[in-house]
């Protein structure tokens, strides 16, 4: 009498066992990379961004004021004292144009677009809003905003 029944032994179960975890172990590993590789690129894109914002806010208030002061510290960029020939103050160009990130180096400088070009050497935005290994991201933008004035004396 034989016996022929179908079913699977112990070893082939194991294998079974040890090939399935073995490919899921592999998907997980891709998956835990990709997702902080995505992380670390979304902090970066926010750096750039906040950069050219900040850039942006800049070239504006730059064409737009006759004197203004620019203080660059560690926690945040400030426009103060616009002043127009036309108006006393302008209080729309005045305020803090970024925060919320790490900033250098710290400057504080008054600026006269009429006559002088606002230069900004290697300006530094650092992200500390993730973890502290993020610390480490950063953007660095170097910039000459100017300002021409046509012959009519009009910018």
């Amino acid at each position: 009498m034989k016996n022929n029944e179908g079913g699977m032994t112990l070893i082939e179960v194991l294998a079974t066992l040890v090939l399935l975890s073995l490919i899921s172990g592999i998907i997980w590993s891709a998956i835990l990379i990709s997702t902080k590789f995505n992380i670390a690129e979304n902090s970066t894109l926010h750096l750039q961004q906040e950069s050219n914002y900040i850039i942006a806010e800049l070239q504006r208030i730059h064409r737009k004021c006759d004197s203004y002061t620019i203080a660059i510290t560690k926690n945040a960029i400030e426009v103060s004292e616009c002043k127009n020939d036309k108006l006393e103050n302008l209080p729309e160009y005045i305020g803090v144009i970024s925060q919320g990130y790490e900033y250098g180096p710290e400057i504080t400088e008054i600026v006269t677009p009429a006559k002088d070009d606002l230069r900004i050497n290697n300006l530094i935005l650092t992200d500390t809003l993730n973890s502290e290994r993020n610390r480490k991201r950063h953007v660095e933008v170097s910039t000459v905003i100017s300002r021409y004035i046509t012959e009519d004396g009009t910018n």
